[in-house]
């Protein structure tokens, strides 16, 4: 992969050795074409980031709200010829920043709505089992949304998790990462 990402003679020539007599392929050869790696989380692997120092390198992140109401609707019209509005509006209506929303999702949740649609079966039981929520985000997410004061949400918190004010605070600060990037 180095080699095909960079060279300095800027001819990438990819090589490799194998003593398969199974393998029609050259040895070597110059790579002309175009690679495109996508992530969903940094990596502190050094193989990934040899391979991010020899590219162009873009972040996307995307929040929540843009998901829900951008990015979700056009990849599921297109997919759906039509039946997409159901299924994201099922998806922002039983989900929230603290559901951790991503395109596989969706992905996943339009091949169960074909299945079901297909198969008899309701989809939504199969669509909510893709929505995956971390109990503790959506908790600080109901309580940073329920009017109550700063306080009042630490010590709920506290109550219901056993864990730290900081603690609170440190994923209060992920959900407004989530919500505003």
């Amino acid at each position: 992969m180095q080699a095909a990402t960079w060279s300095a003679s800027g001819d990438r020539i990819v090589n490799y050795k194998t003593t398969s007599d199974k393998l029609e392929a050259p040895q070597e050869f110059k790579f002309e074409g175009s690679i495109i790696i996508c992530l969903n989380r940094e990596s502190a692997l050094p193989e990934l980031h040899a391979l991010k120092s020899r590219s162009i390198f873009h972040r996307l992140e995307l929040t929540y709200q843009q998901l829900v109401n951008g990015i979700f609707p056009k990849i599921a019209e297109k997919e759906l010829d039509g039946n997409a509005e159901e299924l994201c509006r099922f998806i922002k209506e039983n989900s929230n920043p603290a559901s951790e929303l991503e395109i596989r999702d969706l992905m996943k949740s339009i091949d169960l709505y074909r299945y079901a649609n297909r198969n008899g079966a309701d989809w939504r039981e199969l669509v909510d089992g893709i929505i995956d929520t971390d109990d503790e985000l959506n908790l600080v997410w109901k309580l940073m949304n329920n009017g109550s004061t700063t306080k009042e949400n630490v010590k709920k918190f506290k109550e219901e998790t056993g864990k730290s004010r900081q603690t609170y605070f440190n994923k209060k600060k992920k959900l407004k990462k989530l919500v505003e990037k």
